[in-house]
């Protein structure tokens, strides 16, 4: 494979050559050593109700700059007119178009999943939904013929019925609320006329309500003699940054315009793109644009505030839309020309010169282990993770050129260099090395499998928080378990042998406190093994195939994972070095070479749009086929978006969150 940087975006195209050339020179050109890979900055989102019969039926999405206008996807989530997306991406919120009633607001996932309906639709109308600054609330607009219009407010799950935002003494209709991201709202705001109804004689006041200490105060501006008097405005759209507020103002020649008014200095400032019939504004999540809907040509697009300048998105038949940014999902395949240079290259990948300065990514400890045999080393990624270190692979007779290069770029005079095994797995010449490169090597051996396990466990710590168990016949388990101990604080693994459970490992179990120690077991050997020595399983991930007893053991240990990685499970040597590589960032998943099994793939769909926006491929493509990691980023990226990062000997590098 080529050193190049390639770019791959999934929404109804495929960023190439020819699209290089339009995102920059960096996006092209062979990278430096151990440099950061230049990533595709966030986009925004903008969300379209695009269907011209007014059903609601046709939601999509279209990205804006660097991508480019004109990338569109269609949401997954059908009968419903798109109103407000939540800031996380995570929830969208409308008015559902399913045959029933008029008056309803629903919350749904962008997939289409778990909808949450508010109102009947009947008695209690509500409308223009809004999530609240945390995302955790919708709140809305009630109306019927007793209060006129009122703001309401629910859990996003219907854990409480909605209830009134705030209380006032009734002689008020408020309604159209925006948020911003520091709880600060603005609204409009009318008296409710003789007859109970909002009074349609007057232009609505903007106000704003603080969620902190509940104030409800007006907006105002000087007037002439210095009086204040009222900012008058429907739909008012507050900045992210709550210091704004965008309101439409009439502009010559029976048109409208923008304007801002700064709620510090009480001024307003002219957007000098007007001439525009906007009929609903909406801010750019980083406070420099306005999303807005040219109601006399049906244009959509977006307007720079401090330039004028606008960015086209397209027409589109009364469109409800909010920019919201994404970035797009990075895969990165990390490898290098055999299994020993692979993990080279995970080390290279995460981890810094030990020289480099204050703030770098440094590691303060390295595990060897023998580079053809995985016994000994099985729990060797656990303690890569927790102590903050690469994992290695060596041949048994010495250590091998690269390692010894690397050991040296990336650990300070005097580390600690953990050598899984006793002198017959690796020789005693790898003490000898290290020694000559100003380190420090400290075996962690037994006479067994189990034996070397409960030492490395030891290593970690003597009163675990968790054990994982799972079988050293075999690689899958155990390799998973690894990681998943490498990002759990207090989690050491150990080891049955298929079916048995060694007394060395029996004996380490039953020292524990079981009031402090929870045991899971990992694979069904280990359940079997761990049953019939009469020890408590307090957890289990125990999977029909290795790659979901993986996907369950990713589950379990691991809430809203940001990053993962995917290694082939044809062999064990890129999984061992791999799950040191992801500890303490997500879990190990597994692969095929030329496909995702089902169950690495049922996982990643679940996780779309959840957070989980990093993955590593670890090992070349003749292990794990481009395809597969370019797969695994259009599953996991918001709306497929994508971008693929071909790192060599791990010298380009994605941070991990």
């Amino acid at each position: 494979m080529a050193n190049t940087r390639r770019l791959f975006a999934r929404a109804g195209v495929v960023i190439g050559t020819s699209a290089a050339l339009v995102l920059g020179a960096v996006l092209v050109g062979a990278p430096a050593s151990a440099g950061d890979a230049p990533l595709l900055p966030p986009v925004d989102v903008v969300y379209l109700n695009t269907d011209p019969s007014g059903t609601g039926t046709a939601n999509r999405v279209v990205t804006t700059r660097p991508i480019g206008p004109g990338v569109r996807s269609e949401l997954a989530v059908r009968d419903f007119a798109l109103q407000a997306v939540s800031p996380d991406m995570t929830l969208l919120a409308g008015e559902p178009r399913d045959g029933g009633a008029s008056g309803r607001v629903r919350v749904v996932r962008p997939d289409g999943a778990y909808p949450v309906d508010f109102g009947s639709g009947a008695a209690m109308r509500y409308e223009a939904p809004e999530f609240s600054s945390s995302g955790t609330r919708i709140l809305m607009t009630l109306r019927d013929a007793s209060i006129g219009a009122r703001l309401y407010e629910a859990p996003v799950d219907a854990g409480r019925p909605p209830g009134p935002l705030f209380f006032n003494s009734g002689a008020f209709c408020d309604f159209d609320i925006s948020a911003s991201k520091v709880g600060l709202y603005a609204f409009s705001r009318v008296p409710r006329s003789a007859s109970g109804e909002c009074d349609p004689s007057l232009d609505p006041a903007v106000m704003l309500y603080n969620e902190q200490s509940g104030a409800v105060t007006p907006v105002t501006e000087p007037a002439a003699d210095g009086s204040p008097v009222p900012v008058r405005q429907k739909q008012p759209d507050i900045s992210p940054d709550g210091t704004r507020i965008a309101l439409t103002v009439p502009a010559p020649g029976h048109m409208v315009g923008f304007e801002l008014f700064d709620l510090a200095s009480r001024t307003r400032t002219t957007v000098p793109a007007t001439r525009y019939q906007p009929d609903s504004l909406d801010w750019s999540p980083d406070g420099r644009a306005l999303a807005y809907r040219d109601s006399s040509g049906g244009l959509v697009g977006t307007v720079d505030v401090a330039t004028g300048e606008i960015n086209n998105l397209g027409s589109g038949a009364n469109p409800i839309w909010r920019p919201v940014p994404v970035s797009p999902a990075v895969v990165t395949q990390v490898y290098g020309s055999n299994a020993i240079t692979t993990g080279v290259a995970t080390s290279r990948f995460k981890f810094d010169a030990a020289g480099s300065a204050s703030g770098a990514r440094k590691a303060n400890v390295a595990v060897l282990t023998r580079s053809d045999a995985f016994y000994d080393g099985l729990a060797g990624a656990g303690l890569a993770g927790a102590k903050g270190g690469p994992m290695l692979l060596t041949p048994k007779e010495g250590l091998a050129p690269a390692v010894s290069a690397e050991l040296a770029r990336i650990l300070s005079p005097g580390a600690t260099v953990y050598v899984l095994g006793d002198e017959g797995v690796v020789s005693a010449a790898v003490d000898t090395q290290i020694r000559a490169l100003g380190l420090t090597p400290k075996r962690l051996a037994g006479n067994t499998v189990a034996e070397t396990g409960v030492a490395i466990a030891k290593e970690l710590t003597m009163a675990p928080k968790e054990v994982f168990v799972a079988t050293a016949a075999e690689y899958y388990d155990a390799l998973a378990a690894g990681a998943a101990a490498g990002s759990t604080p207090g989690a050491t693994v150990v080891f049955s042998w298929g079916d048995t459970l060694p007394a060395a490992t029996a004996n380490y179990l039953r020292s524990l406190d079981r009031t402090k120690t929870k045991v899971t077991a990992v694979g069904g050997p280990a359940v079997v093994a761990l049953n019939s020595a009469s020890i408590r399983i307090d957890a289990t991930a125990d999977g029909r195939t290795a790659p979901d007893t993986a996907r369950l053991l990713a589950e379990h240990s691991f809430a809203r994972p940001k990053a993962a990685a995917l290694a082939t499970m044809a062999t064990w040597q890129d999984a061992l070095t791999g799950g040191a590589l992801i500890a303490g960032h997500g879990p190990l998943l597994l692969a095929n070479a030329t496909s995702l099994p089902v169950a690495t793939l049922d996982y990643l769909i679940a996780r779309k749009g959840t957070g989980l926006d990093r993955l590593v491929v670890v090992g070349g493509t003749d292990v794990v086929n481009e395809h597969v990691g370019r797969s695994a980023g259009q599953t996991v990226g918001t709306y497929d978006l994508y971008q693929y990062v071909d790192s060599p000997n791990g010298d380009l590098r994605v941070a991990l969150p």
